[in-house]
């Protein structure tokens, strides 16, 4: 697709976009959400990676927003929306066969944004003060783990007999 079409096609949607929010249609959490998923929609047509960076971003940030607002969840719901739209420009392009080389920067502020969110999540909902009273009980079941678990190298050594060496 040329770039005069991608361009016509962008023009429109975010025309449209922005219309239905002057009809009061789309209302404004979810003005970021349609605008992230038309950017999206634009990068499967042209493949164009500025629309994935863009799309992501804005989608996640809607999505969290709206779930803000929806669920009266707070800040959490909107540092996870903006972190997982990070990661999912990772994982998009990953899946879509369109991989670039040192593509992986989304990976870095998509963890800690969807990190911070989790932690806001659960402070707000009361998970945190759960899992602050029983976090002791994940060292037992990771220590566990490691004693039953196999070593890879033992498993390694225990499938391939030793090799007898000739004596000439």
């Amino acid at each position: 697709m040329n770039r005069r079409v991608a361009a016509g096609l962008a023009l429109i949607v975010i025309g449209a976009a922005l219309q239905l929010v002057q009809l009061r249609v789309i209302t404004g959490d979810l003005t970021l959400l349609a605008l992230g998923v038309a950017l999206l929609a634009g990068y499967g047509f042209t493949g164009h990676y500025g629309l994935l960076v863009s799309g992501g971003i804005l989608t996640g940030l809607g999505a969290g927003l709206v779930a803000r607002s929806w669920a009266g969840s707070g800040a959490g719901a909107v540092s996870l929306g903006l972190g997982l739209g990070f990661l999912a420009i990772y994982s998009i392009e990953q899946v879509g066969g369109r991989r670039r080389s040192g593509n992986w920067w989304p990976v870095v502020p998509g963890s800690i944004l969807t990190a911070f969110g989790i932690l806001l999540t659960a402070r707000a909902t009361g998970l945190l003060a759960l899992f602050s009273r029983w976090w002791p009980l994940v060292l037992v079941i990771i220590g566990l783990w490691m004693l039953i678990r196999r070593a890879p190298e033992k498993r390694i050594a225990e499938a391939v007999p030793p090799r007898e060496e000739s004596r000439d």
